[in-house]
């Protein structure tokens, strides 16, 4: 399996804390599931759309760029993993 970094770790913190909080969806936990990868590409193709990531156009700037660079690691690191645990790649769009 591959090592998980604090930025892909503190994703799914943060989706399981909402999942909680409104009972929807189900707890990610590793080892992740192709169901599980599946739904992190869904969540992550609605963070990356461009009203989401600007939220609504209060951010801006560096803020902004942070922000996304942030998230495409996140995209990077589900690739990884996916390449070492011989998952499909989520379909993410952005």
């Amino acid at each position: 399996m591959a090592k998980i970094n604090k930025r892909f770790q503190d994703y799914i913190d943060g989706k399981n804390y909402w999942n909680r909080i409104t009972k929807q969806g189900d707890v990610v936990e590793f080892p992740l599931s192709q169901k599980n990868v599946d739904y992190l590409g869904n969540c992550l193709s609605s963070d990356l759309s461009p009203e989401n990531l600007a939220c609504d156009g209060e951010i801006r700037g560096a803020k902004l760029r942070s922000k996304a660079n942030k998230l495409n690691g996140v995209v990077k690191d589900i690739e990884k993993y996916c390449d070492a645990n011989n998952l499909h790649y989520p379909r993410i769009f952005y």
